[in-house]
């Protein structure tokens, strides 16, 4: 039974509520071990083929601080891993050193702590070294849930291809994720791994922590000496740009000096790790007795705030100083509340000399030269009065259209969502998000990882990730002990509002650091709940089973209707007629303009491309037709397993292909149908009836959406 609560009452529904809850641990702890072994293949593969990345460097040293120690390995790597996704960028402008790094290198750190502590409480001699991760069902459930959309998605993404996978399709993605594309039918794989290494984090570290009488300190001093060195450096960039790449020196390059990146790979992820210094340190500044504790937290504050307003993430900073100003005033209400009205009147007098300060800039605009972004801001208010207020909103990442977006998008799908991954790939598709911008930049994140979040996985989905977080502060029995974790949870958070920073990986680890750490202090001390026989009315069937027949038939239908709905209809980003690529292949539609006086058509087909083993198991069908062009009113034919087409078919044939061989499709009209085709509209269309992806087949790492490979096409 879960060890956060004490049942005194022997109920077999709460037996069964207890096998409930040691399965969703189970599967949780199945879904970590495959994102530990993904990471692993894709090491090991880096390494067979010579690639020179950093990545196995840091799972190789992980390992050895997972391996000689539960608490300085967990200071090391706590510290070590918000500077990996950019450490190799630094070392190649401060050193010279050139290597290259895969996306999201922490998760090879998280992966090899993940294995070495697993391995010293297998091998290690020490009993005290003896470790069992421990999963809570709450992340066991949330890891279950992301497992289950993450599939959904990739199914719905083969249903748009037209194409197949099998298990080497999937081995092969498996091995080689970190390649995978926003719109590549795997990418939520990549998902998948993330948030699994993230839990393997949360069950190797509880037990640790849970012995600890010191485990605030054993997460927060490594954290903040990593703020610190991250800071320095951001610090360092601002005034030199050194370390900056060559596309963000002339960004926001004002008299303040340029932005601010530190070890993450742009300025808002930055932002979000310096807000857990400006904002999450404040509750173990108040928890931590130790003077000399207090004054180098203050320190670290200091360097955070630095850091943030040097980084010019404006919407992070915004954040910042609101959450700050809402902490102030709680601390002086509970503690000070004798200078309450005072820090109001002050607070009240301070906005009236900004909002003066403001109005006089606007007439006096050459007062901000050199302000960077809030001359710009100042100019459009100047220009365009209120309405350049939206405007100027709309610089801002074009956020309101991204939203507006994102809750049409989810408003088709609002029980499950998407699929875990899906956001970016289906917010191209301009007639589901309605967004032109969108659709002109082929897709895009939500600007807000909450929102993305909803839509990727549905209310359901929210609710049961938001259920794994708040959880604890239900099972503590004293909730103060909490404070200081959820603080610096609250602080990286922050930056997700207007921003996605937990899209870079390795923050959304160092998310679940912060949330092993309050696991710990809850599953430590749990209250104690005596359940009286007529136990609580959410245990009793009659409630409960109604409610989740309900639950479930609905989710079930949304699901089910959605295959057969925009956007996931079968074929969607496949049979669309397209001009042939460079080395001959087709898309699921191939047309080819039949000049006037032409009697029929002949194409070489070089090769399918698909494995024999695919074809065996689904045939590859093909229809081609000679159309006239002319437009027929109220005219459209549709035949079983082939699209439709607007316009009459002169001639057509039918092929079958169970094996991969050259062919050749010839078709040809009658003399009585030339007179038909005598106009510059008439066309041959090939329709196939399924694509072909060499990536979710295994056959490399081509993502391409692919018909046939034709050699020569003639007409005649």
């Amino acid at each position: 039974m879960d060890p956060s609560v004490t049942y005194t009452a022997n109920n077999p529904y709460l037996r069964y509520f207890a096998r409930l809850k040691h399965f969703f641990s189970a599967f949780g702890l199945a879904i970590t071990f495959l994102s530990v072994i993904a990471i692993g293949l894709s090491a090991f593969n880096t390494v067979i083929h010579q690639q020179q990345f950093i990545g196995p460097a840091y799972l190789i040293a992980a390992l050895i601080l997972g391996w000689f120690g539960s608490s300085w390995g967990m200071g090391g790597f706590i510290f070590l891993l918000p500077l990996t996704p950019n450490f190799h960028a630094q070392l190649q402008a401060f050193l010279g050193i050139s290597i290259a790094a895969q996306p999201n290198p922490g998760l090879d750190l998280a992966a090899g702590f993940i294995v070495g502590i697993v391995l010293r409480s297998i091998l290690g001699k020490n009993p005290a070294s003896k470790q069992i991760p421990c999963m809570p069902w709450q992340v066991g459930l949330a890891l279950s849930l992301i497992g289950f959309s993450a599939c959904l998605a990739i199914v719905r993404n083969l249903r748009q291809s037209a194409a197949s996978t099998s298990f080497e399709g999937i081995f092969f993605n498996l091995t080689n994720f970190r390649s995978l594309g926003w719109h590549d039918d795997f990418m939520p794989l990549g998902d998948l791994i993330a948030y699994g290494l993230a839990g393997a984090i949360i069950a190797v570290m509880l037990p640790t922590l849970m012995k600890s009488e010191k485990r605030n300190r054993l997460v927060f001093q490594p954290l903040m000496a990593g703020i610190g060195v991250a800071a320095i450096l951001g610090i360092i960039q601002a005034v030199t740009g050194y370390g900056l790449p060559e596309a963000l020196l002339n960004f926001r390059n004002d008299r303040f000096g340029f932005v601010a990146i530190g070890f993450q790979p742009d300025i808002h992820a930055f932002a979000g790790h310096m807000l857990i210094g400006a904002v999450g340190l404040w509750g173990y500044f108040f928890a931590t007795q130790s003077k000399d504790e207090k004054y180098f937290t203050l320190l670290i504050i200091g360097l955070a705030w630095l850091a943030l307003l040097l980084s010019k993430s404006r919407a992070t900073l915004i954040l910042a100083c609101f959450f700050t100003l809402l902490g102030t005033l709680y601390f002086i209400w509970q503690y000070r509340r004798a200078y309450f009205k005072r820090v109001i009147l002050s607070l009240i007098v301070l906005g009236l000399f900004v909002l003066g300060g403001l109005f006089y800039l606007l007439n006096h605009r050459e007062l901000a030269t050199g302000l960077g972004w809030l001359t710009q801001l100042i100019n459009k208010l100047n220009q365009f009065g209120i309405a350049g207020l939206g405007e100027a909103t709309q610089n801002f990442g074009g956020r309101p259209e991204i939203y507006t977006a994102a809750l049409r998008m989810w408003s088709e799908f609002p029980l499950m969502g998407l699929g875990q991954g899906g956001f970016f790939r289906q917010s191209a598709e301009i007639n589901f998000s309605h967004s032109f911008m969108l659709a002109r930049w082929g897709g895009e994140n939500a600007h807000n990882y909450f929102l993305q979040v909803l839509v990727e996985n549905g209310l359901i989905g929210f609710a049961i990730m938001g259920f794994a977080v708040i959880a604890p502060f239900f099972i503590a029995a004293n909730r103060r002990d909490l404070l200081p974790s959820y603080l610096g949870l609250t602080g990286l958070l922050l930056a997700n509002i207007l921003a996605h920073s937990l899209l870079i990986r390795e923050n959304l680890i160092l998310a679940a650091v912060l949330l092993s750490l309050i696991y710990a202090w809850a599953l430590i001390n749990p209250k104690v709940k005596q359940v009286r026989s007529n136990f609580h009315l959410f245990y009793k069937p009659i409630f409960v089973i109604p409610v989740l027949i309900v639950l479930f038939g609905t989710t079930a239908f949304e699901i089910y209707q959605s295959f057969y709905r925009f956007p996931y209809q079968t074929g969607l980003n496949c049979m669309v007629a397209r001009p042939l690529t460079n080395d001959g292949w087709t898309s699921g539609i191939f047309e080819v303009a039949l000049p006037i006086g032409t009697k029929g058509i002949e194409i070489d087909i070089n090769q399918l491309g698909r494995t024999p083993a695919d074809l065996l198991r689904r045939p590859l069908g093909a229809r081609i037709d000679i159309v006239s062009g002319k437009w027929v009113p109220g005219f459209r034919k549709a035949e079983e397993g082939y699209y439709s087409y607007d316009h009459p078919s002169l001639a057509h044939g039918i092929y079958l292909w169970q094996e991969n061989r050259p062919t050749k499709l010839k078709l040809t009209i009658t003399e009585s149908q030339i007179a038909e085709l005598n106009n510059d509209k008439g066309k041959a269309i090939l329709r196939l009836t399924s694509c072909f992806v060499p990536r979710d087949l295994g056959v490399s790492l081509d993502s391409r959406r692919l018909g046939i490979q034709v050699q020569q096409v003639q007409t005649f």
